[in-house]
């Protein structure tokens, strides 16, 4: 962040000063003591496990500048600046907004079920050839990593690419109405969150509220099954990708490779990934859509793209010595487990033709969260799903991951294991493991899954 005044800070705010000259410039806001640095504010929050005002003098003794607070009981040093809001969530939205507004610099915003926070890796890695880029980290994509993705612009950068998440109906909207961004993207519409909303159409219309926002250009996915509801939507100029239907950026000639793949777009040039997954290819083409708003050539787009690096638990793979682990931990819903299964299947088939050997398929799963009256349904399909995609080996772990063991055994699969807590999965896989399996892990971000890879790797690595 550039220096603000506290007075332009107060503005922006409508806060209260209780301590503090309003000329001080402060050069960045923080709301983590551990990585806050000297000439900061700390912004309080209030979490559901905890309390940012218990830690105001921790943030004093790592010589921030001073707090925002919505209150204090404790005797604040006479050099410290203190501004009191009602609401030090709300404050922060708005520092941002206003902060958001003393630049000129492109913003693009991502959205969508699935492969947010890739597309924007993508999108940079491309960007970055030619312009000064600045994108959200990791995946700060709600109520507070937004602002803080914000507070982070230079007037150096040359463009800034963030990533949109949403749990309910009207985030988005409030949450890109602060970014303002010129270009919008939604990379495609699906189940994850369907607990919180009463349809997938409805999931379309919450993801469609960014295009209310967007003063260039919308990017969207012409094989989206909500296509025409997000295109009705848009107010500005729409930009097409896809692979199945008509789009301004298409691919065609997809090849998987023995470390990720390749296709051709628009039937011109040849496009390398390094990652795998058939969904990566949808990824690419959303980024390289957004990065014609900007002239990037084809030479600049192949380059950025060779030289992507995904995030960790994102279809990583990890071998162990004749066994290969495909870590895609990071979350999971209906949509992204179908890409997952397929993701396996054509991996084992790469692996087969490359060793001539026939790989067999191990799949574990864990819960599927967030769908509310909709889980028991969906576990069940996807569990009849698995027994009909050619999975030789299933492995649950959780309550609603179990229905999908049970209806994968009544659809036909022999080999399902059902297990109850981590220490138990562990000891089943490493028991029933074999050289030349390939492995899928995936499940929803609360469960953990990415613990399983690292104690399968750590204890193969001890045996080798």
């Amino acid at each position: 962040m550039e220096s603000m005044t506290v007075g332009e800070i107060l503005k922006a705010c409508n806060g209260r000063l209780l301590c503090g000259d309003p000329r001080i410039k402060v050069t960045g806001i923080s709301i983590d003591t551990r990585t806050i640095k000297e000439g900061e504010l700390f912004l309080a929050i209030k979490g559901k496990r905890y309390d940012g005002h218990s830690f105001v003098s921790g943030a004093f003794r790592k010589k921030a500048k001073g707090a925002i607070v919505s209150g204090l009981a404790e005797k604040i040093p006479k050099d410290k600046v203190i501004i009191r809001v009602k609401d030090t969530l709300s404050a922060l939205q708005s520092i941002a907004g206003y902060y958001r507004s003393k630049f000129t610099l492109p913003v693009i915003a991502v959205t969508g079920s699935n492969g947010k926070t890739t597309t924007k890796e993508m999108l940079a890695a491309i960007l970055s050839q030619k312009f000064k880029t600045l994108k959200s980290q990791a995946s700060f994509n709600n109520a507070i990593g937004v602002p803080l993705s914000l507070l982070r612009i230079c007037s150096d950068h040359e463009v800034c690419i963030l990533e949109i998440g949403m749990n309910r109906k009207g985030e988005i909207r409030h949450l890109a109405g602060i970014a303002r961004p010129d270009i919008g993207i939604i990379t495609n519409t699906g189940s994850a969150h369907i607990g919180n909303f009463g349809s997938l159409r409805e999931i379309a219309m919450a993801k469609a509220e960014l295009l209310d926002e967007v003063n260039r250009m919308c990017i969207l996915n012409a094989d989206d099954k909500h296509f025409e509801i997000l295109k009705e939507k848009c107010r500005g100029e729409i930009i097409t990708f896809g692979v199945k239907k008509k789009a301004d950026f298409r691919a065609d000639s997809i090849i998987l490779l023995p470390s990720g793949l390749s296709f051709r777009l628009n039937g011109k040039f040849e496009v390398k990934l390094p990652v795998v997954g058939y969904y990566n290819v949808y990824n690419a083409l959303a980024g390289i859509a957004a990065s014609s708003c900007f002239n990037i050539d084809g030479e600049d787009i192949s380059c950025g793209l060779k030289n992507f690096q995904s995030l960790s638990y994102r279809g990583e793979v990890r071998k162990c010595r004749t066994i290969e682990i495909i870590n895609d931990t990071y979350n999971a819903n209906p949509d992204s487990m179908k890409a997952a299964i397929k993701l396996l299947a054509d991996k084992s088939r790469h692996c087969a033709q490359g060793l001539g050997k026939k790989w067999r398929k191990v799949l574990v799963i864990a819960d599927m969260l967030e769908l509310g009256k909709e889980a028991e349904k969906c576990h069940q399909e996807m569990g009849r799903l698995i027994a009909h995609s050619g999975i030789d080996v299933l492995f649950t772990m959780g309550d609603f991951a179990r229905i999908s063991a049970q209806a994968a055994k009544e659809s036909g699969m022999k080999k399902v294991f059902s297990c109850r807590r981590k220490q138990e999965l562990v000891k089943k896989l490493l028991s029933e493991l074999k050289p030349y399996d390939i492995m899928l892990i995936k499940g929803s971000r609360a469960m953990g899954m990415e613990e399983i890879v690292e104690k399968i790797v750590y204890e193969f690595s001890k045996e080798s």
